[in-house]
C-alpha cells in the first residue's frame, strides 16, 4: 500500500468517525460519546490534516501536475480524481473556518459552513468507491451514517 493510499484511508476513517459519532451519541447517549462529541471540531481538523497530505501524496506519487486540478480532462462524474477535487474544494472552507475566530465572527451561519462536512463525507465515499471498487469500505459507512443520522433526526424532533 502507497504512502497516498495510508494517508486517504487515515483521512477516511476518521471522518466517518467524526460524523457518525453525533448521531450515535444522540441514539445511545453514553455519556464517553458525549466526551467525544465536544472534541468533533478538534478530530475534523486532524482528518482534514490527513485529506489535505493525501492529496500531496497522490500528487506526488503519480507526478501530476498542479495543473491538474483545472484540466478539463480531470472533471469527470465517472472519475475517482473528480470526486476527489470536489472533496477537497469543499474541504477548504470547512477546515478554514474550524476555529473559535470564525464561530465569533460567522455566528449562525458557521454552522451552515461546518454542514458541508456532510459533502465532503458523500464526495470521498464516492470517491472511494470509484478509486478501489469496494462498496463495504466506501458506500457502508455512508449508509450507516445515513441511518443513524435520520434515526437520530427522527427521535430528536418526536413530540413527547
Amino acid at each position: 500500500m502507497s504512502i497516498n493510499e495510508i494517508l486517504g484511508w487515515i483521512a477516511w476513517a476518521i471522518l466517518a468517525f467524526v460524523l457518525i459519532l453525533r448521531p450515535l451519541s444522540d441514539l445511545i447517549g453514553a455519556i464517553f460519546l458525549r466526551k467525544l462529541v465536544l472534541k468533533r471540531k478538534e478530530i475534523g481538523i486532524i482528518s482534514a490534516l490527513f485529506i489535505i497530505a493525501h492529496t500531496v501524496a497522490v500528487f506526488v506519487v503519480f507526478d501530476l501536475p498542479i495543473t491538474a486540478f483545472w484540466s478539463e480532462s480531470s472533471w469527470s462524474f465517472s472519475s475517482a480524481f473528480t470526486w476527489g477535487l470536489l472533496s477537497l474544494i469543499v474541504l477548504i472552507p470547512v477546515f478554514l473556518t474550524s476555529n473559535r475566530f470564525s464561530m465569533l465572527r460567522l455566528k449562525k451561519w458557521w454552522k451552515y459552513i461546518q454542514k458541508l462536512s456532510y459533502l465532503i463525507f458523500i464526495f470521498a465515499g464516492i470517491h472511494i468507491y470509484l478509486v478501489d471498487g469496494k462498496w463495504l469500505y466506501s458506500l457502508v459507512p455512508m449508509g450507516v451514517w445515513l441511518m443513524l443520522f435520520i434515526v437520530a433526526e427522527i427521535f430528536k424532533n418526536r413530540k413527547v
